[in-house]
């Protein structure tokens, strides 16, 4: 277990106190929710405001930007998302975010039911999913593979190695890169 900073709570109050007006008021929000929904949760400062339940388990932060703020979710990626919130770490292995622009963008029913149900993942590591990120694959592969009737072979693919082919796509500069990659991995599924 990491150590507890120890004037963590006076920490995020100067870390409000001193933020825009529209973040700080996203923030304080936020911040009345997890202790609400949470009443055991433990306030910590670690790259921000953050919070633990039980100790050690990193629940969530949040952190102001310049036009927005994020609440985080450590283990996002196991949750099940029910009111599709997430808009932000949708490529991280782990975390998921959900950017607010305006105060009113927050519902707190929806907000505490997502919080214990990060509770119920982060305190049972039989309930982390095994489920991996969902995988987007760039238009142009995706035509090619329906072009090709190959689209069953790619979804077939082990996980690490589709992704590795989206990337190797997505990372790709110039278009002619771009096409030869898709030709290697069609030429790669024929077989």
């Amino acid at each position: 277990m990491s150590k507890l900073h120890p004037q963590a709570k006076e920490k995020i109050n100067t870390y409000i106190a001193e933020l825009p007006d529209f973040s700080q008021k996203i923030c304080a929000k936020l911040r009345s929710i997890i202790l609400k929904a949470i009443p055991q949760v433990i306030e910590d400062w670690k790259w921000g405001p953050n919070y633990q339940y039980p100790a050690g388990n990193m629940i969530c932060g949040f952190g102001a930007f310049k036009a927005w703020v994020t609440l985080t979710f450590f283990n996002g990626a196991s949750m099940k998302d029910a009111n599709q919130l997430f808009n932000y770490g949708e490529k991280n292995a782990h975390n998921r975010s959900i950017k607010f622009t305006s105060i009113e963008e927050i519902d707190e029913k929806t907000l505490i039911n997502y919080l214990q149900e990060a509770i119920t993942i982060s305190s049972n590591p039989l309930a982390k999913s095994n489920i991996k990120p969902t995988l987007i694959i760039p238009d142009a592969l995706k035509r090619a593979l329906n072009n090709k009737h190959l689209t069953k072979q790619f979804e077939a693919l082990p996980y690490t190695k589709r992704k590795e082919y989206i990337q190797a796509i997505e990372q790709a500069k110039k278009e002619e890169t771009k096409i030869n990659r898709i030709e290697k991995i069609i030429a790669a599924l024929k077989h």
